[in-house]
């Protein structure tokens, strides 16, 4: 036997309920829902009773008790995803197993849990039917049984004979007796309906048989005019084989190791270049900044006035020949320091000039690979196409 307990219901942006979440916890027993209208006291309507009873429906079910349209189901001021969540048992065999229902609009979302794991199909139908199987009742039975609702259930003795009918075989897993008045229709229909066949039947195959003696001699004639197609095919495929081996012949294709090899020297090449080009930007400003040392320490050196800046006293004629020496031997040092520049930068001058000589013959050489590939993809090409008119000469 198998029982379900239903535990609790959370509910956002469903019908009157609004952002803030709703949230209801169930005991084993008969629940009666109620409420206090905040804005009118002395009223009890329009406080969400009938949203928590459609909540409950609409997780299960993806439709609400009065079958509004799913654009009028979420909330309408808040504008925001509506989701509902079911928590419920199923007890069989004295095993409880926890499931848990996830149903949402904008988007429209279905997600079945069973013991915390994600047991969702593949479509929300598929879900949808799972889940109508593990709680084995469908929406009538639902509604008149489990929530019964003041505005949407009807009473049974109002019901017609058909959903009396219906309904007691619902509760008591009786939907054998349905199926049987309806496989006994079915067959009295089948019945009918092979005695309509086998009355026009004979007209049916000699009907059959006249369009089957026009249809041959369709046949034979397509049959005719095919042959001379498939001559005529035959010979544009023999003209066609002749060029292609032509075309084979033709087709020149070097080796790409020569390629390769050459694309790895130049590249090699290459990166010499630029190695050496860093080595003498570096060494250029090493030799610019000592320049620029000697160029300050030559200013520094000697003054135009007959006394010392520092200590006041005349300068002699000998300290002013030393001075004179000293800014020499520093001027003599620029000037070799700039001749290495110069030809630092004339280096370089050369080296980058070898450089794009360098990518030049990479371009051409690259070229030449990508040439060869074509070649080598047309040559496939022709083989194939050599290769079906052969099997279709055979």
């Amino acid at each position: 036997m198998k029982n379900v307990n239903f535990k609790k219901v959370k509910i956002f942006n469903f019908l009157s309920i609004g952002k803030t979440p709703v949230e209801i916890e169930f005991t084993p027993g008969i629940h009666l829902i109620t409420g206090i209208n905040r804005d009118k006291t002395d009223r009890r309507n329009g406080v969400g009773k009938s949203s928590v009873i459609e909540s409950v429906y609409f997780a299960i079910f993806g439709q609400t008790l009065r079958e509004l349209k799913k654009d009028l189901i979420p909330n309408n001021y808040t504008n925001s995803t509506c989701e509902v969540i079911l928590d419920f048992d199923i007890i069989e065999n004295k095993i409880c197993t926890v499931y848990q229902i996830i149903r949402t609009l904008n988007p429209s979302k279905l997600y079945l849990y069973e013991n915390g794991k994600d047991i969702t199909r593949d479509t929300i139908k598929n879900t949808e039917e799972y889940i109508f199987k593990l709680l084995n009742a469908t929406p009538s039975l639902f509604e008149n049984c489990v929530i019964m609702s003041l505005n949407s259930s009807i009473p049974f003795m109002a019901k017609s004979k058909v959903e009396k009918r219906k309904f007691i075989e619902s509760i008591f897993n009786l939907e054998i007796f349905s199926k049987m008045l309806s496989l006994a229709r079915e067959d009295v229909n089948n019945n009918k309906k092979l005695y309509e066949i086998e009355l026009t039947k004979f007209e049916e195959i000699d009907n059959n048989c006249k369009a089957l003696q026009q249809q041959k001699e369709n046949i034979l004639k397509s049959r005719s005019e095919k042959i001379v197609v498939y001559e005529q095919r035959k010979i544009d495929n023999s003209k066609e084989k002749s060029t292609l081996i032509q075309t084979l012949n033709n087709i020149k294709i070097e080796s790409i190791d020569n390629f390769n090899e050459k694309l790895q020297k130049l590249k090699a090449g290459l990166e010499e270049c630029e190695c050496r080009i860093d080595i003498h930007n570096e060494s250029r400003t090493i030799v610019s900044r000592d320049i620029q040392n000697i160029e300050t320490q030559l200013n520094k050196i000697g003054t135009k006035n007959n006394n010392c800046p520092v200590c006041l006293r005349p300068i002699l004629e000998h300290d002013l020949d030393i001075i004179e020496q000293e800014k020499q031997l520093l001027q003599t040092k620029i000037n070799l320091l700039q001749k290495d520049v110069k030809v630092s930068i004339e280096k370089i001058n050369t080296l980058k000039q070898k450089k794009e000589t360098i990518k030049e013959l990479i371009d051409k050489c690259n070229t030449s690979i990508n040439s060869n590939k074509l070649k080598t993809q047309e040559k496939l090409n022709v083989e194939e196409r050599l290769k079906r008119l052969i099997e279709w000469f055979m």
